[in-house]
């Protein structure tokens, strides 16, 4: 854990410590995972990772047919049967080949970068506008019921170790603000 953040949560903690502070505690992974909103989102982006290995499988089948052609061509090429001329034609025609699937394998590599890109950017862009949701939802739970502090109890430190190690059952406030936030989705579904 940073310096920075370690002096803040001993700040928090005698603050908590000094006042009688209403406290409470939130699963932030466990809400963000069970709000409808997550699987919505996710299903927007399997839904384009899977166009994008639908357009992948169809460009590999280009390239599949390309390669076919220059083994052709290769074997027609050094085929004794055929005139010096025509295989010349022949060798022509599969350095054509080969530089068009060179072409083709670099459009797709190009295109899986783009688009990867492309997703992993709306990823996060509707992970931030999720949490910020959900953020908001837990300042308003916190205003409306009196809490000073609600502290994410799912926060790890640099060792991988959960920041707070305790919190009781009474001070999780994880299920009725994903209540909240869920709140009318599963009339909506039925």
């Amino acid at each position: 854990m940073s310096r920075y953040r370690f002096i803040i949560l001993l700040l928090f903690l005698f603050y908590i410590l000094s006042v009688e502070a209403k406290v409470g505690f939130v699963n932030l992974k466990e809400i963000f995972e069970g709000f409808y909103k997550t699987e919505l989102a996710q299903d927007q982006i399997n839904q384009q990772v899977e166009e994008v290995s639908f357009e992948r499988e169809l460009r590999l089948d280009d390239i599949k047919i390309i390669r076919e052609e220059i083994e052709s061509l290769r074997s027609e090429s050094r085929d004794e049967n055929l005139s010096e001329e025509a295989r010349k034609n022949k060798r022509l025609q599969l350095e054509d080949r080969l530089i068009e699937m060179q072409e083709v394998q670099k459009d797709l590599s190009n295109y899986e970068i783009l688009r990867k890109k492309q997703i992993e950017e709306q990823n996060k862009r509707m992970q931030k506008g999720l949490l910020d949701e959900i953020q908001s939802e837990i300042v308003k739970y916190g205003e409306e019921n009196g809490y000073d502090l609600i502290i994410d109890r799912s926060a790890k430190s640099t060792l991988g170790t959960e920041i707070v190690l305790f919190s009781g059952f009474r001070t999780d406030l994880s299920a009725p603000i994903l209540e909240r936030l869920n709140k009318g989705y599963n009339n909506f579904i039925e």
